[in-house]
């Protein structure tokens, strides 16, 4: 099968390793007429000129993040128009696609993809040197960063003790600007907590990378994301009172919460591994192609 993968391929993407699963399971990656055309990460237009440029037209992989409330009714419009258009329209998780049924009111079947997780991402079994991490975007509105300082301060805890890792510095001493996988890996393994109060993702792959560190998440309530993956646990509402409250029942009962994510940890590794996303993609494409 000739296959072409669009997708973001900027500082340590997905997009070539998804490729280079590909090419190991025995297909052929292209840049034009091909039999597979996949975009995993959303703006579709790229993909419908490509679609357009083929002689034989191919078997169209859509997968939408989210949808983004932020948007407006243009953008709505088109994402529905690529998701109904196309011959394998996915999501991320089930709660995008319950978010793209009620928003965007589309019939069609809508398939389940997830995001893959790195490779490197595993258990070390580290000693936890770091108390309190926060991954990701900090000024986004749903990321409720203000919330993860207010918690410390309920807590009584500086500031300071937070080691924030991303591409965004905010108001704390110790920042980890964006690293390798294999170096957030042992950041994540070095973490006794996580502090994550996004109020909405599409899968929330800190979330994830924290299960299989074995870090404490400590996650928003009104996320829905955190219960279609079993963190319910671990979430507490948004507020700096309950989720102080929630990281010290954790700390008066550790072995209960470690003995949660040694049981979610192999059920989320299988779910995410790469390998088996792309073979989740090739059985939606054989399956389609059958059925056609």
């Amino acid at each position: 099968m000739k296959v072409l993968v669009l997708g973001y391929r900027g500082k340590f993407n997905m997009t070539e390793r998804i490729e280079e699963s590909f090419k190991k399971l025995g297909h052929e990656l292209v840049d034009n007429n091909p039999d597979f055309l996949i975009h995993l990460t959303g703006g579709f237009q790229d993909a419908q000129d490509i679609y357009n440029k083929c002689k034989i037209k191919p078997v169209r992989l859509y997968c939408l993040l989210d949808v983004d409330t932020d948007k407006d009714i243009t953008w709505y419009s088109q994402v529905k128009k690529d998701l109904e258009d196309c011959e394998i329209p996915c999501v991320i998780s089930e709660t995008v696609k319950t978010q793209v049924k009620q928003i965007l009111k589309i019939e069609k079947e809508i398939n389940v993809v997830h995001f893959p997780l790195a490779d490197e991402f595993s258990f070390l079994n580290y000693f936890k040197t770091i108390e309190f991490l926060y991954s990701g975007r900090v000024y986004a509105k749903n990321k409720n960063f203000q919330l993860v300082l207010e918690t410390l301060d309920c807590l009584k805890v500086s500031r300071n003790s937070l080691v924030v890792c991303g591409t965004e510095k905010g108001p704390t001493e110790t920042f980890v600007d964006s690293q390798p996988y294999d170096i957030v890996n042992k950041l994540f393994n070095s973490c006794r907590f996580l502090l994550s109060p996004s109020s909405f993702e599409g899968t929330n792959m800190n979330m994830i990378q924290s299960v299989i560190t074995n870090t404490f998440p400590i996650l928003n309530k009104e996320c829905q994301v955190n219960y279609e993956f079993g963190l319910s646990e671990f979430c507490a509402e948004p507020t700096p009172q309950a989720m102080a409250k929630k990281i010290n029942e954790i700390v008066t009962n550790e072995k209960y919460y470690y003995d949660i994510l040694s049981e979610l940890r192999p059920i989320l590794l299988e779910k995410f591994k790469l390998e088996n996303v792309v073979k989740r993609i090739i059985g939606l494409y054989d399956a389609y192609v059958k059925k056609e």
